[in-house]
């Protein structure tokens, strides 16, 4: 009896001795299969690696409280954002000029500020202040342009200035008059306006001619006392230029190269081909979209002109341009057009953002705000994208005119915003940026 009491005793501790050891094997195993799992993250993610860095598409925008913002183009949610309030040179600066975005940096520029400033577009760090070598000032109220690794700036001081990309100046040329609107590249030319009534074209990569020191060409000729006074912003529609005037209240169109139309007496580059005369002034930089020129005016009103079909003034010995149709707002109109899957959209002083069938000038739909808009639209996607004078950056729905998202800059916006997707060269710039496609 008492052997198979001990027997039954012996086989039941072997048994809990047995489970417990298998125990420790499978808890031993499973730490070992866990170290095995962590070694091999560490191969991949050392703590001295880290994990690489994400970043989002950016609205950029500027206003007047100093600083720059980024902001996510689906939802407004800030990507990052730049103080210039520190900055001695910068603390009071107005950003008037748009943003520009080209090979992933931004170029920004302020109406009373001597430095160029160089910025990393995905995180807003400034990588570069860009002076210039003669002790000029880099003073603009006009965006900056660029083409081939060049940027290209229209001062105040009336200089237009070429700088390649790490900001060393190739060269200058001295007008003796104000720009006040962005230069234009064109088929190897600069184009540039002055507010006293001149209209310029340069070679890109040289400038003026190193004999003679003259443009390629400059409107008027022959020392002609001009009667433009241009604070638009050139727009080619090859074979055209376009640009408005504030003296006169005439959108001009000249030809960029020589000609031989029959009905003009004329080879000369940068001749008027025609003018054409509103009640107000042009401030609006025009659009050239599909053989016609679209602007406002401070008379209200936008304009679309047909350039293809123009007849002979009988009176000015050049053309008349058709108008193909004109669409009244309810105040002024300094902003410029954007032109964007045949619809024009527009801001205008009475606090509205218009979108305006390109067909035939009907009104698709507004969209009002709460402060009057010089902004001009830029567009991404399915939205558009436009700043007010009631402090905000909208997102607008392009088809609808509902608005998807409001951010508030705690400041007034004047400049344009500019979209950097990190697939394009320059991302997608307004009408003001002087970037012809």
């Amino acid at each position: 009896m008492l052997r198979k009491v001990f027997k039954k005793h012996y086989l039941a501790s072997s048994e809990n001795h047995f489970r417990m050891s298998q125990h420790r094997i499978n808890t031993i195993l499973s730490l070992a299969a866990v170290t095995l799992i962590l070694a091999a993250c560490s191969k991949n993610y050392s703590k001295d690696t880290p994990l690489p860095t994400t970043y989002n598409p950016s609205v950029i925008i500027s206003s007047d409280n100093q600083i720059l913002y980024a902001v996510d183009p689906a939802t407004g949610k800030k990507n990052w954002q730049l103080s210039f309030s520190y900055l001695p040179n910068l603390s009071n600066g107005h950003y008037k000029p748009s943003p520009l975005l080209y090979n992933g940096s931004i170029y920004l520029v302020a109406n009373n500020s001597d430095t160029l400033y160089k910025i990393n577009s995905k995180t807003g760090a400034i990588t570069q202040a860009i002076t210039n070598s003669n002790n000029d000032s880099y003073s603009s109220i006009a965006t900056p342009t660029a083409d081939g690794n060049m940027i290209y700036l229209a001062c105040l001081n009336g200089n237009i200035y070429a700088l390649d990309t790490f900001g060393n100046l190739k060269w200058e040329y001295i007008t003796g008059s104000s720009f006040e609107s962005s230069p234009t590249v064109y088929k190897g030319q600069v184009y540039a306006a002055t507010v006293g009534g001149h209209v310029y074209s340069l070679d890109k990569i040289n400038g003026p001619d190193p004999i003679s020191g003259l443009p390629t060409w400059d409107y008027p000729h022959d020392g002609t006392v001009p009667t433009g006074k241009f604070v638009s912003s050139v727009t080619v529609g090859d074979p055209y230029l376009y640009v408005g005037s504030i003296s006169d209240s005439n959108m001009y169109c000249l030809y960029l190269t020589p000609h031989s139309d029959d009905l003009v007496d004329s080879s000369e580059y940068g001749q008027v081909r025609w003018t054409y005369k509103t009640n107000g002034l042009i401030y609006s930089s025009p659009a050239a979209y599909g053989g016609y020129c679209i602007f406002g005016s401070t008379d209200y009103y936008v304009y679309c002109l047909d350039t293809s079909i123009a007849p002979k003034d009988p009176v000015a010995p050049f053309f008349t341009p058709r108008v193909y149709w004109k669409f009244r707002t309810s105040s002024q109109i300094l902003s410029s057009p954007l032109a964007y899957n045949q619809v024009i959209y527009i801001g205008s002083n009475d606090q509205n953002l218009y979108a305006i069938n390109q067909i035939n000038g009907s009104l698709k739909w507004m969209f009002q705000t709460s402060g009057l808009i010089k902004s001009s639209p830029a567009a991404y996607g399915s939205n558009i994208y436009i700043g007010s004078y009631d402090k905000n950056l909208y997102a607008v729905d392009s088809a609808t005119g509902s608005v998807k998202w409001t951010v508030n800059t705690n400041g007034t916006i004047e400049c344009s915003p500019v979209i950097d997707n990190f697939s394009a060269m320059f991302g997608f710039n307004s009408q003001i940026s002087g970037i012809v496609d």
